[in-house]
């Protein structure tokens, strides 16, 4: 279900790995701040920021 989700909405595999590891930071960690999480990632701010709110779209 999750895969089928990711694969409908999206066209890029490093689009969907990146959502993927937000999702799976969130849950291994908790709450964090978008600045923490863009560091742990190793991407920019407003990359993060994109993901995010097209998750919160989803």
């Amino acid at each position: 279900m999750v895969k089928n989700f990711f694969l409908k909405n999206e066209k890029s595999p490093k689009n969907i790995q990146i959502k993927k590891d937000i999702i799976n930071h969130f849950i291994s960690t908790g709450n964090d701040t978008i600045a923490e999480l863009s560091r742990e990632l190793d991407l920019s701010v407003p990359t993060v920021t994109k993901f995010i709110t097209e998750l919160k779209e989803q």
